[in-house]
C-alpha cells in the first residue's frame, strides 16, 4: 500500500485516510419514499469500505443536485456547514454530483509513485516521462468526479450527462464514460459491488476497459451497490507534478 503525506485545499473539507483510493456518496437507500429525503453520506476508502464524512456542499468546486424537471447549484445555496439531507424534486431519478477541489499529494520516492501508477493501471503513461522532482519526490494533484443515482418513489428515468468535466453515464445496461463531452475509449476501468449475504457483506472487484463507444457492459449482481471507477493521470506542469481525475458513479442495482 502507498504511503505519502499529503496537503488539503483550504477548502476541502474531507480529510482521507493515506491508504484511500476511491470517493463515492452513499444514500441511506437508493429507492426512497416519495417526497423523501436523500441523506448524503461521503465515503472515502478502498473496496466500498473506508470512512464515513459529513456532506458540505460548500467544500466542492461543483456540487449539483438534479432531479426530473429542474437542478440546484447546492455549492452556491450552501457555501457553508454540512447538508444533512436533500429533498425530492418530483418522483423518479435523481442524480447528486459533485467535482472536489485539487488536492495535493507528496510521494517520497518514485517506487511509491510508480505502485500507485501500477494500481490504476497507467504504467504507460509513465514510460517516457520524468517521474521525480529534484528533491526525489512526486507531487501529484488529485480531483475526485462523483455521481450518485437515487430514485424516489418508483424507478423511473434515465442518466444523462450534468455538466462535469469527467462523468459516466447510464443507459440501459452500459456505463459510458465522458471526457470533456466525449466518450473515452481503451480506458481501464474497476468495477466493485458490495452484496449482503447472511449477515455479512460480499464484495466483488472487476477489471473492465472502455469499447470504442467509451463503455462497459458489466452483469451486475442483483440487490447489490456498485461502484464504476476509473481514473485519469498525466504529467503536470513541471517536472516531478503530476495529475489524476477520479471518475465515479454509484448506484444500487
Amino acid at each position: 500500500m502507498r504511503n505519502f503525506t499529503f496537503v488539503l485545499c483550504t477548502l476541502a473539507l474531507i480529510r482521507a485516510p493515506a491508504n484511500a483510493h476511491e470517493f463515492w456518496i452513499e444514500p441511506q437507500e437508493f429507492v426512497l419514499p416519495a417526497g423523501g429525503k436523500f441523506e448524503p453520506q461521503v465515503r472515502v476508502g478502498e473496496h466500498l469500505g473506508g470512512r464515513a464524512f459529513p456532506f458540505a456542499a460548500g467544500g466542492y468546486e461543483m456540487a449539483l443536485w438534479v432531479g426530473p424537471k429542474q437542478a440546484r447549484e447546492l455549492n452556491r445555496d450552501h457555501p457553508s456547514g454540512s447538508i444533512p439531507s436533500l429533498e425530492a424534486m418530483g418522483d423518479g431519478l435523481h442524480v447528486l454530483a459533485v467535482a472536489s477541489l485539487p488536492q495535493l499529494l507528496v510521494y517520497e520516492s518514485e517506487a511509491e509513485f510508480r505502485e500507485f501508477a501500477d494500481e490504476i493501471r497507467a504504467q504507460g503513461v509513465l514510460a517516457d516521462a520524468s517521474v521525480t522532482g529534484t528533491d526525489g519526490r512526486v507531487r501529484e494533484s488529485y480531483r475526485r468526479f462523483s455521481k450518485t443515482l437515487v430514485f424516489f418513489g418508483e424507478k423511473r428515468g434515465e442518466d444523462k450527462r450534468v455538466g462535469l468535466a469527467h462523468e459516466w453515464v447510464k443507459s440501459g445496461d452500459k456505463f459510458t464514460l465522458f471526457s470533456e463531452g466525449d466518450p473515452v475509449t481503451d480506458q481501464p476501468v474497476t468495477l466493485f459491488c458490495r452484496t449482503n449475504h447472511s449477515g455479512h457483506q460480499h464484495i466483488r472487484e472487476h477489471r473492465l476497459r472502455t469499447d470504442d463507444q467509451g463503455s462497459v457492459a458489466p452483469a451486475l449482481p442483483l440487490s447489490s451497490a456498485c461502484l464504476v471507477n476509473a481514473v485519469f493521470l498525466e504529467p503536470g506542469a513541471a517536472e516531478g507534478q503530476w495529475k489524476s481525475d477520479w471518475v465515479s458513479l454509484f448506484l444500487g442495482t
